[in-house]
């Protein structure tokens, strides 16, 4: 979770200073085909924004998932050991 939650800080920091030097760039007179382009780029920033947001996302579930099974095998009498082992197989 702290993973993702840095990640998120670091893809929104990349943002910003997307978006500062998008909005620079405008101010200095570009022309519409370069505004075009950094649109397209913008675009492009975002959808790998949020396929990073979704990867983490289904990392995060695929931790809690494996703890939920460590913890039911331990449970149940195995001990470590045997359920990392049994992770390992899966």
């Amino acid at each position: 979770m702290k993973l993702a939650a840095e990640s998120k800080a670091n893809v929104e920091k990349q943002r910003l200073e997307f978006d500062k030097e998008k909005w620079s760039s405008e101010t200095n007179g570009q022309s519409i085909h370069s505004q075009e382009a950094l649109e397209r780029d913008r675009l492009a920033f975002e959808k790998s924004k949020w396929e990073k947001e979704r990867e983490d996302r289904r990392s995060e579930l695929n931790e809690e998932k494996r703890f939920h099974v460590l913890s039911s095998l331990i449970e149940k009498g195995r001990s470590a050991e045997e359920a990392e082992a049994f992770l390992n197989l899966l």
